[in-house]
């Protein structure tokens, strides 16, 4: 008797770690289809005074509002603000003030944040994103090409966290306060001016399919 006992408190154990590794994919969390949140972290340039990953790091922030076309396909609409870390510019520690409104196309590397009820979605995943945008700093409004990677978990339904590190080709020379050192014309497209953010976010969730429907209609 003893011994059946045991093995049925094995079993059980058991079956209750399985259900419990299996909970994230089984319940079906991407009731959701979009997503508004805010982020922060910190902002550095890359170009002719800067050369190293994440030096001089200054404050940086944002928000945005994302539409979930399925778990790995999203567009969102960013903004983010704050101070890019220059470096030294003629003796003198310098940084950029700036303001990026960006569209951007993410790709979830797993099914993630789908808009339909699927019993196969995941509570996390990496992602890539790109797309285009203006910035605006020193008095100058100017193209930028963004692009980046990061990592997104479910808190909850509601709630998504996540971080990601940005990098935004500056489409003119004068976002580090040096402008064609070398002499070789730089321009519109031909300069070495990078703006980059590494930055955690929090997300909710809204905008709720309800969990037998698709496309918002019940399904029988």
């Amino acid at each position: 008797m003893t011994r059946l006992l045991r093995k049925h408190i094995r079993l059980t154990g058991i079956v209750l770690f399985l259900t419990i590794a299996a909970a994230p994919a089984l319940r079906g969390q991407d009731t959701y289809y979009a997503e508004v949140g805010i982020s922060g972290g910190g902002g550095f340039s890359l170009g002719d005074v800067n050369g190293i990953l994440f030096r001089w790091m200054e404050p940086a922030a944002g928000a945005y509002i994302k539409y979930k076309i399925n778990g790995h396909y999203a567009v969102t609409a960013n903004f983010e603000g704050g101070w890019s870390g220059v470096g030294r510019v003629d003796g003198q520690y310098r940084r950029t003030q700036f303001f990026t409104l960006e569209a951007l196309g993410e790709f979830n590397f797993f099914n993630f944040g789908a808009k339909y009820f699927e019993a196969n979605s995941t509570w996390a995943t990496p992602y890539v994103y790109a797309g285009i945008g203006m910035v605006y700093f020193n008095g100058l409004v100017v193209p930028e090409v963004p692009m980046g990677i990061g990592v997104k978990i479910k808190l909850s339904d509601r709630l998504t966290m996540g971080a990601m590190w940005t990098v935004a080709k500056v489409l003119n020379d004068g976002f580090d306060y040096v402008d064609d050192p070398i002499g070789l014309n730089k321009g519109f497209w031909n300069n070495r001016d990078w703006n980059s953010t590494l930055k955690v976010f929090f997300g909710f969730n809204f905008a709720k399919i309800c969990t037998p429907c698709r496309d918002g209609r019940v399904k029988f």
